[in-house]
């Protein structure tokens, strides 16, 4: 059987400021802005990948693959691991370029 929460063992000594600061480092304070900020934020790679991957599959894109890659022209396997290195390496920079600034 499980105890009641009222009769747990309490501690009712004030917290130090190091118990504190890590309370508020684990559990922080958020205000509806933030959270919003924080959402956008998480969405703004899943749509550049989004937008990556339209450019990368339409017919303009891949008539110039074929003209400038003339292999291209006879595989499409070849044109889909291309497109694929392609949309890989932008990725890579997207995700990695505010290390680059720095």
């Amino acid at each position: 059987m499980s105890d009641y929460i009222e009769h747990l063992p309490t501690d009712n000594d004030p917290l130090t400021p190091e118990s504190t600061k890590l309370m508020n480092q684990i559990f922080p304070t958020t205000t509806p802005s933030m959270r919003i900020q924080a959402f956008a934020s998480e969405l703004q790679t899943p749509i550049v990948i989004g937008i990556l991957f339209l450019l990368l599959s339409n017919s303009y894109t891949t008539n110039a693959l074929r003209e400038y890659i003339p292999y291209l022209k006879t595989s499409d396997i070849s044109l889909l691991y291309v497109k694929a290195l392609i949309m890989v390496i932008l990725v890579f920079i997207y995700n990695n370029i505010q290390y680059a600034k720095k």
